[in-house]
């Protein structure tokens, strides 16, 4: 599967930087390595990861930079297709650039 890389083209709004929050349910937790695998296919960059026991398995939560609002959705619906998470959601941030002085 192709996914759209976020644009810092003319329609990016100056000064913000579009994030997304990809909450996974992980039935096991060496099912990152895969996952992460994903992640380096779409070419997102992953800037933060809590992966947490939760009764019977572990929640992931990923921060992603350089990649599409559609194309997060799409990462989400394609790791619930492919059985490497029970349950997958995605909040997408518009947050302050760091490199803005």
């Amino acid at each position: 599967m192709t996914f759209a890389r976020c644009s810092d083209g003319p329609e990016a709004l100056a000064g913000l930087e579009l994030q997304h929050d990809l909450q996974l349910n992980l039935a096991d937790w060496r099912d990152w390595q895969s996952i992460a695998q994903y992640l380096s296919d779409t070419g997102a960059e992953l800037s933060g990861l809590n992966l947490a026991r939760q009764e019977a398995g572990f929640s992931a939560r990923c921060r992603l930079r350089n990649l599409s609002s559609q194309a997060a959705r799409a990462l989400a619906q394609t790791l619930l297709g492919d059985g490497l998470a029970r349950q997958a959601s995605v909040e997408h941030l518009m947050l302050a650039r760091r490199d803005v002085g």
